[in-house]
Order: structure tokens, then sequence, then C-alpha cells
């Protein structure tokens, strides 16, 4: 699951990016500053996802002990 949002937010950086650099209005600008949230919350979403999953490693090598 944690790859799969990496993989997500790195479609949404690149779509951010080319969407930023092909702004031909306002509107345009602002959906490229929407993907960049996109991108920031699947980006933020694999950290909390590794945390969680390096957190349960750690307590059942503690429970096994």
């Amino acid at each position: 699951m944690q790859i799969v949002f990496l993989l997500i937010s790195l479609a949404a950086f690149f779509g951010g990016v080319l969407l930023l650099g092909g702004a031909k209005s306002a509107i345009h600008e602002i959906l490229a500053g929407v993907t960049f949230l996109i991108w920031a919350v699947f980006f933020v979403g694999a950290g909390v996802i590794g945390a969680i999953r390096e957190a349960a490693k750690e307590l059942l090598a503690a429970q096994q002990k």
C-alpha cells in the first residue's frame, strides 16, 4: 500500500508540474495547486503507512521477547 501511495504521489507531483508549466489562465494555476495538495496528501499518507508498519514490527518483536 505504501508503494501505491508513493506512485500516486509521484504521478500527482509530475502532473502538477506539467499543469503549472502549461498554465494559460488562473484556473489552470489553481488546478496545479490542487494537484500539489493531492501530492502532499498521498506523500504524507505513505509516510504514515511506513511509520505504522514499523511500529507494528517493533510491537511484535517486543511481544515475542
